[in-house]
C-alpha cells in the first residue's frame, strides 16, 4: 500500500497544536532576540507546504506531544486551506529571515514575526485560520479550485 505524502485531511487538534508551537516559537524569538530561529521556522513551514505535515518537526511535535493533552474537539479538516495558510506563513518568514540576514530594519523583522504570532495564537485559541479564510474566499470567487475531499466534515462553502 502506497503512503500518501500530502494528506487530504488533518486532525484539527494537531493543527491547533502546531499553531500554538509556532506562536510560542515566535514569542521566544521576540523576547530573546534569537532571530537566528527564523530561518529554522522558515524551513519547517517550507517542509509543511512542499512535503506535507509528516516531514515538519513542529507538526510531528504538535501532533504527538501537544494535541493529546488539550481539550479541542477532534475532527478531520481539509488540508488544502491549511497548506495555503502555511504558504502565507512561509512567505512572511522568508521575508523576515532575509531582512534579518541582510541586516535590514529590526523593526520590520519583529513586525513580521509579531504578525505571525498573532495569527498563530488566533488559530490556537479559537480555531480561526486567517489564511484559510483567504483560501475560502479565493475558492468562492473562482481563483482557486478546492480538491474534492469525501472524508472532510468541514467543507469549503461555494457561495
Amino acid at each position: 500500500m502506497k503512503t500518501q505524502r500530502i494528506p487530504d485531511t488533518v486532525e484539527e487538534p494537531s493543527v491547533r497544536a502546531v499553531a500554538l508551537l509556532t506562536a510560542l516559537s515566535g514569542v521566544v524569538v521576540l523576547s530573546t532576540g534569537w532571530f537566528w530561529l527564523l530561518p529554522v521556522l522558515t524551513l519547517d513551514f517550507g517542509l509543511r507546504v512542499v512535503l506535507g505535515p509528516r516531514f515538519s518537526p513542529l507538526a510531528s511535535l504538535g501532533g504527538r506531544w501537544v494535541a493529546p493533552y488539550v481539550q479541542w474537539e477532534s475532527r478531520r479538516i481539509p488540508f488544502s486551506p491549511k497548506r495555503f495558510a502555511a504558504g502565507i506563513g512561509f512567505a512572511m518568514l522568508v521575508a523576515a529571515s532575509l531582512l534579518w540576514l541582510v541586516g535590514g530594519p529590526l523593526l520590520s523583522v519583529a513586525g513580521l514575526t509579531g504578525l505571525l504570532v498573532v495569527f498563530a495564537l488566533l488559530e490556537a485559541a479559537t480555531g480561526f485560520c486567517a489564511g484559510c479564510a483567504v483560501y475560502n474566499q479565493l475558492v468562492r470567487v473562482g481563483l482557486l479550485k478546492h480538491p474534492e475531499c469525501p472524508d472532510c466534515r468541514v467543507s469549503v462553502e461555494k457561495g
